[in-house]
């Protein structure tokens, strides 16, 4: 806990404007590595002096796993550390919470979200987080929208068709009062992702048609997806103004990469010059030089 409290401190003193020197950052990262591993020492210590950790000591740690996995090539070493942390738990039948879920899911989110992308990583962060998700099916236990969100996230950031399928699948078997926006955006980014931007297209239908307006993020979510049919990206973008929605600088960037890979696509289909036009313009040219 001291150690998870000192992390917190640091995280909240990097965001003020005398802690952006390279020094300052690297002597945060320092103090964050030493605060990390005493953590685990302190929780090593409670184990060998048979003092049964509680389910808000898993908890500590786990979060301890989550936040120092964001750290450059950590991702693949916190993992590791959070599935035996999980497995303890399991081992000693001490019964998870909902926190205890949100963290595993936050470390798996963390490290396929990491700096330092690792297909293996990523692989192995998807699948911790669907055998959590078995885990709380198995127990049936009411799965928050918050857990569906991150599962879709750790799906997209992962990649691959087989990931994209499995979260697809279950988005498809929610209940819709667990649907929000949330899950949407998550589901339809995750198919973006892939390349299956006519599904998350639909995905912006379905949700209008139960009853969840779409936001800024949705819409932006969508014209990403489409970016290549410039047309459809500003069809989509006038729909998105005439609803009230504002621009932000996404959905304008957006709009303005498509104006000009259309202005492009008029250029390239521009007719070539015919050999009189050229023939007149090399005549006029050489009246003018003499």
């Amino acid at each position: 806990a001291r150690g998870v409290g000192r992390i917190r401190t640091l995280e909240r003193q990097g965001s003020k404007s005398g802690h952006k020197s390279p020094r300052g950052l690297m002597q945060m990262r320092q103090q964050v590595d030493f605060w990390v591993e005493k953590a685990f020492e302190y929780f090593q210590e409670m184990q060998d002096a048979r003092l049964a950790p509680s389910i808000y000591t898993y908890n500590a740690m786990l979060d301890v796993c989550a936040k120092a996995s964001l750290r450059k090539h950590k991702g693949a070493e916190f993992l590791r550390r959070g599935v035996m942390i999980w497995k303890d738990m399991r081992r000693e039948r001490i019964r998870p919470n909902d926190i205890t879920y949100l963290k595993l899911l936050d470390l798996c989110n963390s490290c396929a979200a990491s700096r330092v992308k690792d297909r293996a990583v990523s692989t192995q962060a998807f699948e911790v987080a669907m055998d959590v998700y078995d885990h709380i099916q198995g127990k049936r236990r009411r799965t928050s929208p918050v857990v569906y969100s991150i599962l879709f996230n750790v799906a997209r950031r992962e990649a691959t068709s087989a990931s994209v399928d499995k979260a697809y699948a279950i988005f498809q078997d929610m209940d819709s009062s667990s649907r929000n926006k949330h899950t949407y955006t998550s589901m339809m980014s995750a198919l973006s992702a892939v390349g299956r931007w006519r599904e998350a297209v639909d995905l912006l239908e379905t949700g209008r048609k139960e009853g969840i307006k779409p936001d800024r993020i949705m819409y932006s979510v969508c014209m990403e997806a489409i970016g290549h049919l410039p047309d459809q990206v500003l069809n989509l973008h006038k729909r998105m103004i005439s609803e009230g929605i504002e621009d932000d600088h996404i959905t304008a960037r957006l709009v303005e990469r498509v104006g000009g890979f259309k202005g492009a696509l008029r250029r390239r289909e521009r007719p070539p010059p015919s050999q009189a036009s050229t023939g007149n313009r090399r005549r006029s040219w050489s009246r003018f030089s003499t």
